[in-house]
């Protein structure tokens, strides 16, 4: 495609760049083309670039394109300039393709240069993972996938135009998920958006408030991770990455979250929620009120759990989740606590009991720690079966799964407790004092209970699978 009047000038003068790119490239190295394609910082460097003859040719012409001066400092015009040629060499077998890769990513950059805005598409892999339906969608820009089991570079491969900087590359890590939570945005174009971090605090927003409320949406030990941004797939303009790659997506003997239109819908109740508190600058700790950086302290530590193994930190943690929503400013403890809780959360009687007798048991388990009298092994073994068989598990020892069963359900204590203080929260009734005094009494007034827990959506145990053996 011949370039539009106003870039003839500009693409004179960067195809003449590229040639003496490759020029230099082959004076320089006696590799082989086509098994390796240049690559910069390996094969050439940006000072290599600059010193080449069309360089400030280059440099001048872009810098003539009207709003470019906006975007890119003097300083910064080398940036747009080097992303092209990076292209350009590195998607050809040969130098003798040269002009055909200019002729494929010039209509591209144009498009790039006169963009009002840059798309951006960022991908969250999820492991240990199960749905009924290919795809849940919240809005255009929010969807959940299932795929049953892919691995996430062809996934990748399929959405970004050649060539393709793997983000996997050297790792030796094979990526295979079960799903993604797949979020499509746009920043502004009217800034330097090869600068990577005026895109990644709005991915790193939007990631955790998908994953946490997915998390607080559905029982089991779901593994979250890599996240993959993918800026203006068309013309990747930054280089696609992966962080936070988790070691495994199966955990075989732990229970996989299933998405269902149940667990969907509590998804769709919570996400608002869970997103108003992530404060616009993800990498700022503190949200705006006391009650935010209450919630988003109990949704963190709760969301590290799922990281950690079968270990006393992670009741210790649970605890602390449960007690900062249920009895802040310390208001009790044991008993003070596992009333709350199964007063809030248990919409029967049996399930009340399950909810007071293993928050009970949990706070033993938490003092055995905090206060620096930890158990024997026999006694730890005994108390995490008595755990699971409360909670429904058939298993007489903890070689049955009922490890695995015991901490998951501790953890959905804790999860529901965040959700329905959530929800309350929405409602008007933020953790305090005067709702700890009402939680603490609900068994007595029966119109209460049923107000309370009408506002806070409380859900019957009955939501989590059954529990396995073996």
């Amino acid at each position: 495609m011949p370039p539009t009047p106003r870039y003839a000038a500009l693409r004179e003068s960067l195809s003449a760049l590229a040639y003496d790119l490759a020029a230099f490239i082959q004076a320089k190295w006696t590799g082989d083309w086509a098994a390796s394609p240049p690559a910069i910082g390996i094969h050439y460097s940006y000072w290599d670039l600059k010193a080449l003859p069309a360089y400030s040719n280059a440099r001048d012409e872009l810098s003539k394109i009207p709003g470019i001066a906006d975007k890119y400092p003097a300083y910064g015009l080398d940036k747009p300039i080097g992303m092209f040629l990076e292209l350009v060499v590195g998607s050809i077998p040969s130098p003798s393709y040269l002009e055909k890769a200019i002729e494929f990513w010039w209509s591209r950059f144009e498009s790039f240069l006169d963009a009002q805005v840059v798309p951006v598409r960022l991908f969250v892999g999820l492991g240990n993972f199960k749905a009924d339906r290919a795809e849940y969608r919240l809005n255009a820009e929010f969807a959940i996938r299932y795929m049953e089991d892919k691995s996430l570079d062809q996934i990748i491969e399929a959405e970004v135009a050649e060539p393709i900087p793997l983000p996997f590359e050297g790792t030796g890590v094979y990526h295979r998920i079960h799903g993604l939570i797949q979020i499509d945005f746009s920043v502004p174009a009217t800034r330097d958006s090869l600068e990577s971090h005026l895109y990644t605090n709005e991915c790193i927003r939007r990631m955790l408030a998908a994953e946490h409320t997915l998390r607080l949406s559905t029982f089991g030990r779901i593994v979250v991770g890599p996240w993959v941004p993918i800026c203006n797939a068309s013309f990747p303009v930054d280089r696609v990455s992966a962080f936070g790659a988790p070691e495994e997506a199966d955990r075989f003997d732990e229970p996989a979250v299933q998405l269902d239109p149940d667990g969907w819908a509590r998804f769709q109740a919570l996400h608002t929620l869970v997103a108003n508190l992530v404060p616009r600058e993800a990498f700022i700790a503190r949200a705006r009120t006391p009650v935010q950086r209450r919630f988003n302290s109990a949704i963190s530590r709760f969301a590290e759990t799922f990281d950690q193994g079968y270990w006393e930190s992670v009741v210790v943690d649970l605890v602390i989740v449960m007690e900062s929503l249920l009895t802040p400013n310390k208001q009790g403890g044991r008993m003070q606590l596992a009333l709350a809780a199964s007063n809030l959360l248990g919409t029967s009687p049996p399930e009340c009991r399950e909810i007071f007798d293993n928050i009970a048991a949990m706070y033993k388990l938490r003092n055995s720690s905090v206060h620096g009298e930890p158990m024997t092994h026999e006694e730890w073994d005994k108390n995490i079966l008595k755990i699971a068989q409360t909670a429904g598990s058939p298993a007489q020892s903890l070689d049955d799964g009922a490890r695995a069963y015991a901490f998951e359900a501790m953890r959905d204590y804790a999860r529901r407790t965040i959700s329905a203080m959530l929800h309350l929260s929405n409602a008007g009734r933020d953790p305090s004092s005067e709702l700890t005094h009402h939680l603490h009494r609900l068994h007595l007034n029966p119109e209460l209970r049923t107000a309370i827990q009408t506002e806070a959506r409380t859900y019957p145990l009955a939501s989590r699978p059954p529990p396995s053996v073996g």
